[in-house]
This record gives structure tokens, sequence and C-alpha cells, in this order.
């Protein structure tokens, strides 16, 4: 009897045949192999070619050589040359040269016999192929699949399958896989009462139903899988390596993550703001407080490790942008794109020119910390300030005249290309960019267009106080917690009454490309007369008083008191820069720099008719922009099948415990073969269709397959298990966002970075997505239960089972002040008989009644006084921890 698809899901068995000659298929069987086996000389890689044969591409393996043969002729393997050379006993002819090579199997020869029989066709990788195309009739349906009542085909129900797990059981797991946290005693008391009424299959079903609605409208939903995202995006509050510097305000995009998440945002709209939210023509509003959702979803780009003092800051740059580039691409298309860094991917379709394409649009983009206006009453006072705008001494400034050779002026009433973020600079400069001219109070960056470092001076001519200019090299930011190799390049502006020039000596980065910075963020001001970066007469640049006419009649102040004006919110984020393609760095190295590569989306998966982006050059002053947003909505397009298998198997793996497809970050040749393509792209059509990430959750969790017996046990992560200790403590505090609690530190934890105090030891018995998470000083627990590390993309956790683990929920002081935490509270429960309080223990941990075999071992372990000690009760709790079954879902 054959197995079922689901149920093959179900065990993580593959179920793709080995292959034979009769049923080879490219991607999965030719293509690594001649990957393995050819490409090293016959591949992509033009410098490295042998013989003017690529084999990479179906066009070079059947073209006829200068020796008149072609390797492959389709249909005919004895007429191929690849077949005779791989056959060869001439060790001048053999294929693999034979020194240092081995030789081709004889299952190896026999792949490639058949498929060459077969025609040799080339074909894209499966998760590359389309899905279905999107059409009305079809989306109707996949988008009503789980709405009561519905009648349309469904794999996940259609399925019958042997042994289905009890209630209890079924409860914890899929209370656990959606809130991160155990069922309640109530709720386990409401559900038992629920299925025990049910006198038909229907009414059980409208019970789990009930259950897992409530479950998905509670706002642990968004903690929980606000906590998977967060390993995809490799979330982090520091920079990692020698100091670990904070990443201010990180946490404002983990509670980002958890709003979007319970808000069930779109999953369009959650990648769309993800890349280009600050680009949006119509951002999305936090229902609170009015502030921009979509600008804060780009912060995760800037989580990337960082070292300080970089001694070449342009390898510095390309570094964090592959790291980028990594995230991005595993993240939503489940592509390693970064290994087309140095040369065209060996695997998949992913080109050099495609990664320098992505580099484009993410080198064109600057981290950026960006106002917000809770409330929007900085907005409202610019408005009112603007309509009565006031005329003083400060706003009529006489100007100096700007020098011969400047390259901006702001005497045109425009910023010339540069671009503001905040309100304090406005939109219509008076002869100098200022941002004191509406209101001293207002704050705001403004940042100039891209340049190339001149060989001399780079000149400022300004004014103000409690202001910075700052130069950029490369996009390198840590030099505001360190300034080594990059001194001098942080300016204070204190000099309010004078117009003086400021001169950064940046010859040491003499060709780099870099940005000016005015910055505002204070109760003062800065504004800019004329900024050269050339030559400019040294008369030009000698400091000069401010000087201002007397006031007119007409210049009196309108009457009216300033507004009053609060400081913004500051907010991590990406913000768009001069639009810039970038060179292709031959072998990966910068200072190797080839052709412009126009930045756009790998041209295999584009799918949107995009007008061209510009190929401005490095000294072209006009922002062109990055190209982000177009970059975002090939990413989201219905045609773009990677987008929609790789966050429908997500869903998937973290429901089931293993994806469709197990390597979850990884779609590719070298990834692993889905065990169920069918029932992948159903998932991916349904949520392409309705674009619900708690729609899809629904319908699995209530699956046949997901209450299937035949799933192996799985250990709770370390999150899950954190929580779960504490909730059963009875002591979890669920307060929700705000600045992460201070990792607890222990005598083991040193180093240079580590902070100055350390944080509680039950971390405030707050939920662990609250707990802060610096690279250098990870939690020692939530290691040990496999954290992932936040280098890169991990959207599937290992899953160890050391003796570190044992040891750690024996002995950890954490584990053992919950446990005394829980038995103290137990031991004050006087009112209640020793057995029923047993009970009432095993309840809370397993979510299941006790056994009477259960509750006699425990009385026996608690003695024979009437109230054992809190010590004996706190001891049974701290058994109850150690158990299996508390670790494990059934």
């Amino acid at each position: 009897m054959p197995i079922p698809a689901a149920l093959a899901l179900v065990c993580a068995l593959p179920v793709t045949a080995i292959a034979t000659p009769a049923a080879v298929d490219f991607t999965r069987d030719v293509a690594p192999l001649l990957a393995a086996r050819c490409f090293k000389c016959h591949g992509p890689d033009a410098d490295s070619r042998k013989a003017g044969l690529r084999l990479d591409k179906r066009a070079g393996a059947v073209a006829v050589l200068e020796s008149g043969d072609a390797a492959i002729v389709p249909g005919k393997p004895e007429e191929s040359e690849l077949i005779a050379r791989v056959t060869s006993a001439d060790a001048d002819e053999r294929m693999p040269p034979v020194d240092g090579h081995a030789a081709l199997t004889a299952d190896e020869v026999g792949v490639l016999r058949a498929w060459i029989a077969s025609g040799a066709e080339y074909a894209k990788h499966w998760s590359w192929q389309p899905l279905p195309p999107v059409d009305s009739e079809r989306a109707r349906a996949v988008a009503g699949a789980d709405a009561p009542g519905a009648n349309v085909a469904s794999p996940l129900r259609d399925v019958h399958l042997p042994g289905m797990v009890d209630d209890a059981a079924w409860l914890r797991r899929v209370t656990f896989d959606i809130t991160g946290l155990p069922p309640t005693p109530a709720e386990c008391a409401a559900f038992a009462a629920a299925m025990h009424a049910a006198t038909d299959a229907p009414a059980a079903d409208a019970a789990r139903a009930a259950v897992v609605d409530a479950l998905l409208a509670s706002p642990r939903f968004g903690e929980r899988w606000g906590r998977h995202w967060l390993d995809v995006v490799r979330y982090a509050e520091t920079h990692g390596h020698e100091f670990d510097y904070p990443i201010d305000e990180a946490w404002r995009y983990r509670d980002w993550a958890i709003r979007a998440l319970n808000a069930d945002l779109p999953y369009a709209d959650f990648v769309r703001e993800q890349i280009a939210g600050d680009l949006l023509a119509a951002p999305r509003r936090n229902p609170e407080d009015g502030t921009s959702e979509s600008q804060l979803a780009t912060g995760w780009w800037w989580m990337s490790q960082g070292t300080h003092a970089p001694v070449d800051v342009r390898l510095d740059q390309a570094e964090r942008v592959d790291n980028q580039i990594d995230v991005a691409t595993k993240a939503f298309l489940g592509t390693t794109a970064s290994c087309a860094r140095c040369h065209d991917h060996k695997f998949d379709d992913v080109s050099q020119r495609d990664y320098y394409a992505l580099f484009g649009v993410v080198k064109s983009s600057r981290r950026a910390y960006a106002y917000q206006d809770p409330g929007g009453v900085i907005g409202s006072a610019v408005k009112s300030l603007r309509a009565a705008r006031r005329d003083d001494a400060h706003a009529k400034a006489v100007v100096p005249p700007a020098p011969a050779g400047a390259t901006w002026t702001f005497d045109r009433g425009t910023l010339e290309g540069w671009t503001a973020s905040g309100w304090a600079f406005g939109e219509e400069p008076a002869g100098s960019a200022d941002s004191g001219a509406l209101a001293m109070k207002l704050q705001g960056t403004l940042r100039s267009p891209t340049f190339t470092v001149p060989a001399g001076p780079i000149r400022v001519r300004c004014r103000g106080t409690g202001a910075k200019l700052r130069l950029v090299i490369d996009g390198y930011w840590l030099n505001d917690r360190n300034d080594l190799l990059f001194e001098g390049f942080i300016r204070d502006v204190d000099h309010r009454d004078e117009w003086r020039t400021q001169a950064f000596d940046a010859r040491r980065y003499t060709g780099e490309l870099a940005h000016l910075e005015a910055i505002d963020d204070g109760d003062g001001f800065i504004a800019i007369d004329w900024v050269a970066l050339g030559d400019v007469a040294e008369a030009d640049c000698a400091p000069a008083p401010v000087t201002a006419p007397a006031p007119a009649a007409t210049d009196a102040p309108k009457p009216g008191a300033t507004p009053d004006i609060p400081a913004p919110r500051r907010v991590l984020a990406m913000e768009d820069g001069t639009g810039m393609d970038s060179p292709l760095y031959a072998r990966g190295v910068p200072a190797n720099a080839r052709d412009m590569v126009p930045r756009g989306m790998i041209a295999g998966l584009r799918t949107v008719n995009v007008a061209p982006t510009s190929t401005d050059t490095p000294t072209n002053a006009t922002p062109a922009g990055s190209g982000r947003l177009a970059l975002a909505e090939e990413i989201v397009s219905p045609n773009n099948p990677l987008t929609w298998r790789v966050a429908a198997n997500r869903v998937w793996h973290h429901m089931m415990g293993r994806g469709i497809v197990a390597s979850t970050d990884d779609f590719g040749v070298l990834g692993q073969a889905p065990t169920d393509v069918a029932t992948l792209d159903w998932l991916a059509m349904r949520l392409r269709a309705h674009g619900s990430i708690k729609r899809l959750v629904r319908e699995i969790a209530l699956s046949p397959v997901y209450r299937s017996s035949a799933r192996p046990m799985r250990r709770l992560d370390g999150e899950a298990l954190r929580d779960a200790i504490i909730a059963t403590a009875d002591s979890l505090d669920l307060a929700m966002g705000g600045p992460s609690v201070s990792v607890h530190l222990t005598d083991a934890m040193q180093g240079r970075g580590r902070p100055g105090k350390s944080g509680p030891l039950d971390g405030a018995r707050r939920r662990s997505v609250y707990l802060e998470v610096r690279r250098n000083f990870l939690p020692p627990f939530l290691q040990v239960f496999d954290q992932p590390v936040p280098t890169t993309t991990v959207g599937t956790r290992s899953v160890s089972n050391v003796p570190a683990q044992a040891l750690a929920m024996m002995n950890d002081p954490f584990v053992r002040g919950q446990a005394e935490r829980w038995g103290r509270i137990t031991f004050a429960d006087v009112k209640r008989p020793v057995d029923e309080r047993v009970r009432g223990m095993f309840g809370r941990a397993y979510a299941r009644p006790a056994g009477a075999d259960e509750v006699n071992a425990a009385l026996a372990f608690l003695g024979d006084a009437p109230n054992p000690s809190a010590e004996a009760w706190s001891d049974l709790a701290h058994a109850i921890f150690l158990s299996t079954e508390f670790r494990y879902l059934r």
C-alpha cells in the first residue's frame, strides 16, 4: 500500500525516487554532477574556462568546438564527446584530468548517458519554476479553503492517517506552536469540557477551531512568531567583534515584528515594508500614535556585525553589504546569492552580475536614525510655524557670497540635491541650509549627495550651536563609537555668531565614495552656507561675523506664542542615498573594480516591468534613488515563485517541526529536496492568494496531518522552555514591548564590551523575546538549548541533545530559583489537600491529568508530613522541570 504524501511529510521521510536512467531529473541529478565535476574548467567563470567549452549553459554544451565535435549531441550519447572523455582509458584524454581528479563512477556516467539520450534538456531548478498562474477562480477557492463548510480540496484535510494524538497532547502542542507558552489550567479544563460535550466529529472540530482562533487572536502569537522571524534577520542589539558596540533602538524593530504579526499584516506588505518601507507613498501608520510602522520595518538592514577602525574601509563596506544581501536573499527568497560575490553561482541561477545588481541597490541606501512624531504634535507645530513664520534676526542673518569653486550653495531656494529627514531643515533654504530657520527645537539631519573624496580638503562653511557635521566614508558609521582611523570626521559646531569653514582632511581616502551629514539633534541649530570639494581661495575661508540688517516694519514677529515642540522619537532605519550602480568586483575584491552593473533584481527572478535604473557615475550629484522599492515589488510579485514557497515552507516548519524543504533558507541545488512539492505549492498558492500567515497556521493546526500521532516528539526551543518554566511557576510578566531587559551576567561572561551592570537573573520574568541580545554576551541558558548566534539567517535551528542541557536544568540558578518560587506558592496553598496540589502541579506542567502512579510517587517523594515543607515542594517542582515530558511535545 503506497504511503500517502501527507504521511510522508509527517514522518519527514524523503519521497523522491532514486535516479534511474528512465527518471533522470536535470536539476536534481545532472546539475549537481556537472557543477561538482566539470564547472571548475568548463563552467561560468570565463577566466578559468578551458578549451572554450562551457557546460553550464545548453548553448555552450551543444556547440561545435574547434575540433569539429560537440560535447553533447542531444539524443545521441555515443556521439557526444563528453561521454567519450569521461569514459576514456587514455590518461591524456580522460576528463576530469587524471592528475588529482577521480574518474566518474559508473552511476554518474549512467546519469549523463540517460540525460543525453532523453534530449539533454537544461531546466530551471524546481523551486524557480513558476507556480500555477494567478487565476481569480483559483484564488477564491484557495483563499476560502479554511472557511466554515468550505467544499475545497485540500491536501491537508483530504488524507486519512492511522492514529491521532489525544486531546490533551494536541492542546499542549498547538498552544506551544502558536504562542510559545503552555496552556493554562483554565484553558485545559475548558477544552476538556468542550471535547466531552462534543457528540460528533463536527462538534469536536468546532471545539478545536475555537481553541486555535483564540490562540491566533492572542498577543502571544506575535511574540512567538516574531522570535522566529528575528532568527531569520539575525536580530541583535550589539555589533559584536572586539568591543560589542550597541545598536541603539534595535528593540523597536523587534516590537514592529511582533505588532505586524499580531495584526496579520499581509505577507506582501510584511516583505515590502522591510525592504523599502521608507519609500512607500502611503506608509502604514501605528494605530496608537500615528508614527510610520513602514519606516521602522527597515531597521533590520543594519543589525550586522561591525568592526571598529577598518584599515580598508571599502572592503569593510563590501563585507557589510555582503551580509545584508546574504540575509535578504535567504530570508525572502531562500537563495544563497552571496555565493556569487566572487564568481557566478556554481549551482543556482545567480550570476556575479546579479550579485552586484543587488549590491548597487544596498550601497545606494544609507543608515539613518529617522525621526518620528508620536501623535503628530511636531507636525502640527511645524504647520503653525509655517503659517505664521517669524522673520527674526536668525532667519535674516546675512550670508556671505559663495566663493568660486563651491560645489554646493543654497542660494537658489532648493537643497541642491541634498536630502533632509526630520523637520528642521525645511524645503526652501534662504541663502543657507539652516536647521534653526523655523524653530530651534526642531530636529533633523541633512545629507549630501554621494561624491568621490577629492585629493584636497573638503570644506564646509557653516555656523551653529549644539549641532554636528559628519563626513561618512563608504557608509562607515562606527566612528561615532571609536574614531580610530577616522579622527576629525565628526565635528561639533558651536559658533553661532561666526561663519567658519570646517575643512575635512580625508586625503587617505581619496577616490572613495562619501557623503556629508549636518545633524541637529537638540535645541540648537546648524546653518550651511556652501560646500566645496575643490579649491577655493583662502580669503573665502576666513572666519566672518554674522550680521543682520535692522528689521523693517514688515519684519516684526507676528503675534502668537511659539508652539511647544517635543523631542522626536529616533528609530533605526534605512533611507535612500544617491542612486549609483556598483562595479563588478573581480574575485569579490573591491580593489579589482570592473564594469558597472545596473542595480536591480536577480535576472532569473525578474517579473515586474520596471523602467531601467540609471547608471549615474559616482560624481553625479542628482540622487536617482536606490531601486529598493522596485526590488521590493519584484520580490513580492505574484509571479515570483520563491517568495511564496519559502514563506509557506517557513510556516509549515514552525508548525510541524520540519519544513517540506528541510533547508528552509536554501531552496537551491545544494538545499534539501522537498518531500512533497504538490503540498508545498498548495500552501504557497494559498498564501499568495490571501497573504495571511494566521490563516495558513490555522489550516495546518486543524488538519489531520498536524494531529497525527506519527509525528516524532519534539523538544521545546530555549525560549519556549524558559518561558514555560516561568509560566509554570506562575510568575510570568506578560507586559509587551519596550527596551530590552539587560542580560544577566555570570562570572564567566568576560571581555571587552561587557556591560557595566548585570540584568536580573530571572530576566524580570519577561518573555524571552524581550531579553537583550548582545552578540558577545548571549544568555548561556538559551545558548545551551541552541539559540543561534545572530550572524546570518537561521530559519532552522539546530536541535541538539547534549549533557550540558541536563546540567543546565539541574544546576542553573534561574531554573532552581523558579522551582523554589513554584514550591513556595504550592506550600502556601494550605487550603487544598496535598494530593490535590500534586495533581495541580502535574496538570500545570503537562497539560493533562496526573496518573494514579504519578500521584503516589510524588506523595512518597514529599514524605509523610501533613503539609510538606516549602523545600520539599520546591524539590518536586524541580524534578518536574527536569522531566522529559516537560521539555518535549508529543
